[in-house]
């Protein structure tokens, strides 16, 4: 069962499993969803592991692509396995953020994704607001109405698009909002960084190896 492949923190409650599509639901009690998931297919990464340029330049097309705006891509270590771990924000309507951060543990022939996807609720926009009266006075950009460089890319100054992240989407204002979903997202993740315990099985699979792709997969067309 995919419910016994990772043991997740403690404050992740069991909420279902669909066996027939491979995914299982925890929730927490801030209702935050965090979603299991296993493509039984080679994954469609499309970079090395261990470039991290060409890596984040494929997340970023494909967060973009999906109407969302990248805030950190990164390759981290789950239990010794070699993880990629993506963090983006996508607009809700009429008002606020979603934010989604995911795992993604990639072998020859299958991966498995977890994803966990924190909402705003109530009054949206008060750590943007708060972040601009702070940087105001230093960073005011007249011409353009804003603080200077409000929007950009996390690795690439020179990206630009529609919907990009902003300077209050940076780490170091999480402290000053404990509970900001993406507070909330990061601490998650640091969270089953530390304390997920991940079953032996997939110490046994064949690792994940760059080629280029002949069979293009669906798998980021869930995360939508």
């Amino acid at each position: 069962m995919l419910k016994e492949v990772f043991k997740l923190p403690e404050n992740w409650l069991f909420h279902d499993e669909v066996e027939s599509e491979g995914l299982t639901v925890w929730l927490n009690d801030f209702g935050d969803q965090l979603i299991v998931k296993y493509f039984p297919i080679p994954p469609d990464i499309d970079a090395p592991l261990h470039d991290l340029g060409k890596l984040r330049d494929r997340y970023r097309q494909l967060v973009t692509d999906s109407g969302g705006a990248l805030i950190e891509a990164d390759t981290i270590y789950l239990q010794d396995i070699l993880t990629v771990k993506i963090i983006s924000k996508s607009r809700m309507q009429p008002a606020g953020f979603i934010y989604v951060g995911s795992f993604t543990l990639p072998f020859a022939e299958c991966s498995y994704v977890i994803r966990i996807m924190c909402s705003e609720t109530g009054m949206t926009g008060v750590r943007e607001a708060i972040v601009t009266s702070m940087l105001i006075n230093n960073s005011f950009d007249e011409d353009a109405g804003n603080i200077k460089d409000w929007e950009t890319d996390p690795y690439d100054p020179n990206i630009k698009a529609d919907f990009m992240s902003n300077k209050a989407d940076a780490v170091e204002y999480d402290v000053l909002f404990p509970d900001h979903p993406l507070s909330r997202l990061r601490n998650a993740l640091n969270e089953i960084e530390k304390e997920i315990v991940i079953n032996k099985s997939l110490y046994m699979q064949d690792k994940y190896i760059y080629k280029i792709a002949s069979n293009k997969s669906k798998w980021w067309e869930f995360w939508k």
